[in-house]
């Protein structure tokens, strides 16, 4: 007999690819899957970009482009500060030749005016006017001016050095009050209530003391040059009263040293 011819199968249609654009077709090979990519459908609308946002994100999904990070808080801090550097007042070499000039004219000047006219013959000594805290007669009263005389030195010294510029002349006159104050100590360890000579201790303060009040005077003038160099009006014309003071000072200076006693 011969071959009977068997009937063609036929031929499946091809099955529609899948709405979500996945292709798991039995035709392919194994393992094998073909991802085909709907550019029109909803996820090509979603524009993902796979920068890092550069800023909070909304309710909505977008990313909002006026959102700034912490670098650029950080730049424009930056900028501030160098802004803000520039700006620094900075005096003119003729103001800081000026000031230092008008302050010793008028320090000068009042000092002058004040030995010329308001000194009397003997000076001033502040040891005649409290003689029991300088003559070894009064423990308690010398004591008491030791602890003082030794405040006033922290106080003046500290003041000198958180000055800005610092004072060189504050902190050299607290040395030397630091050096009464330990004068005065040896004073009152060495009193004995009778009416003796003076301890050695109290005969350096007739030395220190002039010493003292014009380093301060010296101080106050460096404090009015100062003034002059700064900006505005104020602390310029603040000059000449300081000026005037430290001329005051130095005149007492003049008054407790020797020299004012003549």
């Amino acid at each position: 007999m011969g071959a009977v011819a068997q009937p063609a199968k036929p031929t499946p249609a091809p099955a529609a690819a899948p709405a979500h654009g996945i292709d798991f077709s039995p035709q392919d090979d194994d393992f094998d899957m073909h991802i085909e990519r709907d550019f029109t459908g909803p996820a090509s609308s979603s524009h993902y970009s796979g920068a890092p946002a550069s800023g909070p994100v909304s309710k909505h999904g977008d990313l909002s482009p006026r959102a700034s990070s912490g670098l650029e808080v950080t730049h424009r801090r930056l900028d501030a500060q160098r802004k803000h550097a520039i700006e620094v007042y900075e005096p003119s070499l003729l103001v800081k030749v000026i000031g230092p000039l008008l302050a010793l004219v008028v320090t000068g000047g009042a000092a002058f005016g004040l030995v010329r006219y308001a000194h009397k013959g003997g000076g001033f000594s502040p040891m005649a006017h409290l003689p029991h805290a300088f003559d070894g007669t009064s423990m308690t009263t010398s004591a008491v001016v030791s602890l003082v005389t030794l405040a006033l030195a922290i106080a003046l010294g500290f003041l000198g050095v958180r000055l800005r510029p610092r004072s060189w002349a504050f902190v050299a006159s607290a040395a030397v009050l630091l050096l009464m104050a330990l004068a005065m100590v040896t004073v009152a360890l060495a009193s004995t209530g009778e009416n003796s000579a003076p301890p050695d201790g109290a005969l350096l303060l007739p030395y220190l003391m002039p010493v003292f009040v014009a380093l301060l005077g010296l101080g106050v003038t460096g404090r009015a040059a100062n003034a002059f160099t700064r900006e505005g009006i104020a602390p310029k014309l603040a000059t000449i009263p300081l000026a005037a003071l430290a001329g005051a000072i130095l005149f007492a200076a003049y008054e407790t040293s020797r020299f004012g006693a003549l």
